[in-house]
Protein backbone atom coordinates (compact mmCIF):
# COMPACT_ATOMS: atom_id res chain seq x y z
CA UNK A 1 0.00 0.00 0.00
CA UNK A 2 1.24 3.44 -1.33
CA UNK A 3 1.70 5.44 1.83
CA UNK A 4 1.67 9.26 2.97
CA UNK A 5 4.71 9.44 5.21
CA UNK A 6 4.35 11.27 8.11
CA UNK A 7 5.23 12.00 12.08
CA UNK A 8 3.64 13.17 14.52
CA UNK A 9 4.72 15.62 17.76
CA UNK A 10 3.08 16.06 20.80
CA UNK A 11 2.26 19.47 22.19
CA UNK A 12 4.29 21.05 24.20
CA UNK A 13 4.19 24.60 26.05
CA UNK A 14 8.02 25.10 24.76
CA UNK A 15 6.88 24.62 21.29
CA UNK A 16 6.53 27.34 18.84
CA UNK A 17 3.31 28.07 17.13
CA UNK A 18 2.03 26.40 14.29
CA UNK A 19 -0.51 26.59 11.23
CA UNK A 20 -3.38 24.53 12.21
CA UNK A 21 -3.95 21.14 10.20
CA UNK A 22 -7.12 20.14 9.31
CA UNK A 23 -9.60 17.96 12.64
CA UNK A 24 -9.83 14.71 11.42
CA UNK A 25 -11.24 10.98 11.75
CA UNK A 26 -8.50 7.89 12.05
CA UNK A 27 -8.42 4.31 12.08
CA UNK A 28 -5.51 2.47 13.19
CA UNK A 29 -3.53 0.32 10.77
CA UNK A 30 -1.03 -0.50 12.71
CA UNK A 31 1.35 -0.43 15.84
CA UNK A 32 4.64 -1.05 17.10
CA UNK A 33 6.56 -1.03 20.21
CA UNK A 34 7.21 2.84 19.50
CA UNK A 35 4.71 4.18 17.81
CA UNK A 36 1.08 3.65 16.29
CA UNK A 37 0.12 4.11 12.30
CA UNK A 38 -3.30 6.12 11.86
CA UNK A 39 -4.94 6.47 8.36
CA UNK A 40 -6.94 9.72 8.21
CA UNK A 41 -10.64 9.34 7.10
CA UNK A 42 -12.78 12.16 6.59
CA UNK A 43 -11.18 14.84 3.93
CA UNK A 44 -9.38 13.28 0.80
CA UNK A 45 -7.04 13.26 0.72
CA UNK A 46 -5.88 10.73 2.91
CA UNK A 47 -2.65 10.45 4.79
CA UNK A 48 -1.20 8.00 7.07
CA UNK A 49 0.06 9.16 10.12
CA UNK A 50 2.98 7.78 12.49
CA UNK A 51 2.09 8.97 16.29
CA UNK A 52 5.10 8.12 18.91
CA UNK A 53 4.46 6.51 22.23
CA UNK A 54 7.59 8.38 23.73
CA UNK A 55 6.29 12.08 23.36
CA UNK A 56 9.82 13.53 24.73
CA UNK A 57 11.55 11.74 21.69
CA UNK A 58 8.78 12.95 19.29
CA UNK A 59 9.42 16.61 21.07
CA UNK A 60 13.35 16.36 20.65
CA UNK A 61 12.90 15.42 17.04
CA UNK A 62 10.56 17.92 16.11
CA UNK A 63 13.21 20.50 17.32
CA UNK A 64 15.97 19.13 15.52
CA UNK A 65 13.84 19.54 12.35
CA UNK A 66 12.17 22.75 13.14
CA UNK A 67 15.96 23.77 13.61
CA UNK A 68 16.87 22.39 10.19
CA UNK A 69 14.32 23.43 8.46
CA UNK A 70 14.90 27.15 9.96
CA UNK A 71 18.66 27.15 8.71
CA UNK A 72 18.03 26.07 5.26
CA UNK A 73 15.87 28.95 4.60
CA UNK A 74 18.06 30.97 6.23
CA UNK A 75 21.21 29.80 4.36
CA UNK A 76 19.14 29.42 1.04
CA UNK A 77 18.52 33.21 1.61
CA UNK A 78 21.97 34.24 2.83
CA UNK A 79 23.75 33.00 0.12
CA UNK A 80 21.25 34.02 -2.66
CA UNK A 81 22.40 37.58 -2.05
CA UNK A 82 25.48 36.60 -3.14
CA UNK A 83 24.70 35.24 -6.90
CA UNK A 84 25.14 31.50 -5.04
CA UNK A 85 22.65 29.07 -5.94
CA UNK A 86 21.94 25.92 -3.24
CA UNK A 87 20.60 23.11 -4.57
CA UNK A 88 19.31 21.48 -1.38
CA UNK A 89 16.52 18.57 -0.56
CA UNK A 90 13.13 19.35 0.74
CA UNK A 91 12.08 19.86 4.46
CA UNK A 92 8.54 18.64 5.52
CA UNK A 93 6.65 21.94 6.59
CA UNK A 94 4.66 21.35 10.27
CA UNK A 95 1.05 21.07 10.90
CA UNK A 96 -1.40 21.51 14.07
CA UNK A 97 -4.40 18.71 14.88
CA UNK A 98 -7.47 20.98 15.74
CA UNK A 99 -7.64 20.90 20.11
CA UNK A 100 -11.25 20.32 19.50
CA UNK A 101 -10.65 16.69 19.02
CA UNK A 102 -9.54 15.74 22.20
CA UNK A 103 -10.67 12.34 21.46
CA UNK A 104 -8.32 11.37 18.81
CA UNK A 105 -4.87 9.93 19.52
CA UNK A 106 -3.48 12.39 16.95
CA UNK A 107 -3.56 15.71 19.32
CA UNK A 108 -0.12 17.27 18.82
CA UNK A 109 2.22 18.11 15.40
CA UNK A 110 2.83 16.30 12.59
CA UNK A 111 5.04 17.17 8.81
CA UNK A 112 3.32 16.71 5.88
CA UNK A 113 5.23 14.45 2.78
CA UNK A 114 3.35 12.60 0.63
CA UNK A 115 -0.48 11.72 -0.69
CA UNK A 116 -2.07 8.83 -0.08
CA UNK A 117 -3.03 7.22 -3.06
CA UNK A 118 -4.91 3.98 -3.57
CA UNK A 119 -3.21 2.82 -6.72
CA UNK A 120 0.54 1.79 -6.36
CA UNK A 121 0.93 2.88 -9.95
CA UNK A 122 0.09 6.61 -9.09
CA UNK A 123 3.40 6.69 -6.03
CA UNK A 124 6.65 6.34 -5.11
CA UNK A 125 8.89 6.43 -2.19
CA UNK A 126 12.71 5.25 -3.17
CA UNK A 127 15.12 5.27 -0.11
CA UNK A 128 18.50 6.24 -1.78
CA UNK A 129 21.29 4.34 -0.73
CA UNK A 130 24.68 5.88 -2.46
CA UNK A 131 27.25 3.43 -0.35
CA UNK A 132 27.65 0.30 -2.50
CA UNK A 133 26.11 -1.07 -6.07
CA UNK A 134 22.60 -3.04 -5.92
CA UNK A 135 23.62 -6.63 -4.24
CA UNK A 136 23.61 -9.67 -6.46
CA UNK A 137 20.57 -11.01 -4.36
CA UNK A 138 18.53 -8.50 -4.43
CA UNK A 139 16.74 -8.77 -7.77
CA UNK A 140 16.22 -7.29 -10.82
CA UNK A 141 15.09 -4.15 -11.58
CA UNK A 142 11.39 -3.80 -12.69
CA UNK A 143 9.97 -0.29 -10.96
CA UNK A 144 10.74 2.91 -9.35
CA UNK A 145 8.43 2.06 -6.07
CA UNK A 146 8.92 1.18 -2.80
CA UNK A 147 12.37 0.15 -2.65
CA UNK A 148 16.33 1.25 -1.95
CA UNK A 149 18.00 3.26 -5.24
CA UNK A 150 21.65 2.18 -5.57
CA UNK A 151 23.47 4.29 -7.84
CA UNK A 152 23.50 1.49 -10.56
CA UNK A 153 19.42 1.76 -10.02
CA UNK A 154 19.42 5.56 -10.45
CA UNK A 155 21.39 5.18 -13.50
CA UNK A 156 18.70 2.87 -14.87
CA UNK A 157 16.11 5.50 -14.13
CA UNK A 158 18.23 8.49 -15.63
CA UNK A 159 18.75 10.11 -12.46
CA UNK A 160 22.16 11.95 -12.08
CA UNK A 161 23.59 10.89 -8.83
CA UNK A 162 26.25 12.97 -9.85
CA UNK A 163 24.41 16.35 -8.82
CA UNK A 164 22.39 13.96 -6.11
CA UNK A 165 25.87 13.40 -4.40
CA UNK A 166 26.93 16.86 -4.84
CA UNK A 167 23.01 17.67 -3.10
CA UNK A 168 24.05 15.31 -0.58
CA UNK A 169 27.42 16.96 0.22
CA UNK A 170 26.18 20.38 0.83
CA UNK A 171 23.38 18.81 2.74
CA UNK A 172 25.34 17.17 5.04
CA UNK A 173 27.59 20.32 5.82
CA UNK A 174 24.87 22.20 6.07
CA UNK A 175 23.80 19.97 8.82
CA UNK A 176 27.09 20.18 10.74
CA UNK A 177 28.68 23.33 10.44
CA UNK A 178 25.32 25.60 10.33
CA UNK A 179 23.01 23.54 12.54
CA UNK A 180 25.57 22.02 14.75
CA UNK A 181 23.55 18.17 14.53
CA UNK A 182 26.20 15.20 13.55
CA UNK A 183 23.32 13.51 10.78
CA UNK A 184 23.00 10.19 12.81
CA UNK A 185 19.99 8.21 10.66
CA UNK A 186 18.87 10.62 8.32
CA UNK A 187 17.76 9.83 4.91
CA UNK A 188 17.08 10.97 1.85
CA UNK A 189 13.83 9.99 -0.46
CA UNK A 190 12.61 10.20 -4.08
CA UNK A 191 9.21 11.17 -4.23
CA UNK A 192 6.86 11.64 -7.57
CA UNK A 193 5.33 14.74 -7.64
CA UNK A 194 1.81 15.06 -9.46
CA UNK A 195 3.46 15.85 -12.93
CA UNK A 196 5.98 12.89 -12.69
CA UNK A 197 8.93 14.68 -11.89
CA UNK A 198 11.16 13.52 -9.05
CA UNK A 199 11.98 15.69 -5.43
CA UNK A 200 13.99 14.82 -2.66
CA UNK A 201 13.63 14.91 0.50
CA UNK A 202 15.46 14.55 4.02
CA UNK A 203 13.54 13.04 6.68
CA UNK A 204 14.52 11.07 9.78
CA UNK A 205 16.20 13.36 12.00
CA UNK A 206 15.00 11.58 15.59
CA UNK A 207 18.92 9.82 16.20
CA UNK A 208 20.44 13.19 15.37
CA UNK A 209 22.67 14.56 18.12
CA UNK A 210 24.39 18.07 18.99
CA UNK A 211 27.79 18.48 19.03
CA UNK A 212 30.81 20.98 20.20
CA UNK A 213 32.03 22.58 17.82
CA UNK A 214 35.45 22.90 20.09
CA UNK A 215 34.96 19.75 21.68
CA UNK A 216 37.89 17.15 20.90
CA UNK A 217 35.64 14.30 20.24
CA UNK A 218 33.27 15.89 17.49
CA UNK A 219 35.20 14.77 14.41
CA UNK A 220 34.75 11.33 15.78
CA UNK A 221 31.09 11.85 16.33
CA UNK A 222 30.97 12.89 13.00
CA UNK A 223 32.52 9.79 11.60
CA UNK A 224 30.56 7.31 13.47
CA UNK A 225 27.53 9.43 12.76
CA UNK A 226 27.89 8.08 9.05
CA UNK A 227 29.76 5.02 9.43
CA UNK A 228 26.53 3.78 11.33
CA UNK A 229 24.31 4.92 9.04
CA UNK A 230 26.55 3.91 5.77
CA UNK A 231 24.20 3.00 2.92
CA UNK A 232 23.11 5.73 2.52
CA UNK A 233 25.77 8.18 2.20
CA UNK A 234 28.04 7.88 -1.03
CA UNK A 235 31.17 6.03 0.55
CA UNK A 236 34.78 5.81 -0.18
CA UNK A 237 34.94 2.68 -1.74
CA UNK A 238 37.20 1.69 -4.85
CA UNK A 239 34.30 0.80 -7.76
CA UNK A 240 33.92 1.85 -10.77
CA UNK A 241 31.32 4.76 -10.33
CA UNK A 242 31.41 4.91 -6.86
CA UNK A 243 34.42 6.83 -6.30
CA UNK A 244 34.16 9.63 -8.74
CA UNK A 245 30.41 9.93 -6.76
CA UNK A 246 32.44 10.13 -3.47
CA UNK A 247 34.78 12.77 -5.16
CA UNK A 248 31.92 14.52 -6.16
CA UNK A 249 30.36 14.00 -2.35
CA UNK A 250 33.38 15.27 -1.06
CA UNK A 251 34.58 18.63 -2.77
CA UNK A 252 30.86 19.86 -2.38
CA UNK A 253 30.94 18.98 1.46
CA UNK A 254 34.06 20.95 1.87
CA UNK A 255 33.35 23.92 -0.61
CA UNK A 256 30.22 24.53 1.74
CA UNK A 257 31.36 23.83 4.66
CA UNK A 258 34.61 27.04 3.89
CA UNK A 259 31.75 29.03 3.42
CA UNK A 260 29.92 28.55 6.45
CA UNK A 261 33.06 28.35 9.28
CA UNK A 262 34.72 31.45 6.98
CA UNK A 263 33.46 34.07 9.45
CA UNK A 264 32.18 31.33 12.23
CA UNK A 265 36.17 31.49 14.09
CA UNK A 266 39.70 32.62 13.41
CA UNK A 267 40.53 29.31 15.04
CA UNK A 268 42.31 27.40 12.12
CA UNK A 269 41.75 24.33 13.76
CA UNK A 270 38.64 24.68 13.70
CA UNK A 271 38.12 25.18 10.39
CA UNK A 272 40.08 22.34 9.45
CA UNK A 273 37.87 19.76 10.85
CA UNK A 274 35.63 19.29 7.71
CA UNK A 275 38.56 18.19 5.82
CA UNK A 276 39.99 16.32 8.94
CA UNK A 277 35.98 14.58 9.08
CA UNK A 278 36.58 13.81 5.56
CA UNK A 279 40.46 12.27 5.28
CA UNK A 280 38.94 10.17 8.29
CA UNK A 281 35.92 8.83 6.70
CA UNK A 282 38.38 8.05 3.54
CA UNK A 283 41.07 6.02 6.07
CA UNK A 284 38.74 4.10 7.11
CA UNK A 285 36.59 3.05 4.04
CA UNK A 286 39.42 2.49 2.28
CA UNK A 287 41.32 0.44 4.78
Amino acid sequence: MACFLAFVYWLSKNLSPTPAGPACEVRLLAHTETSGIYLTTAVAPFHTIKVSKYPAVAQREYRIHRAIELAFLTVAEEFGDYGVELDLPGIPKYFAFSQGHKQSPLKGYFTEILPYYESEDEHFLVKIYMGNLKPLSYGSITGFYNRPAYPDYLYFEHIDFQVLSATMGTTLAMLHWRCGVDAAGVKFVFERESRGSTKLWLMDFSNCKMFELASQDAMMQLVDAILDNEPYWPKCINLPGLMNTWITFRTAYLKMSNLLLKDVSSDSRLRLLPLLFMDELERIQGS
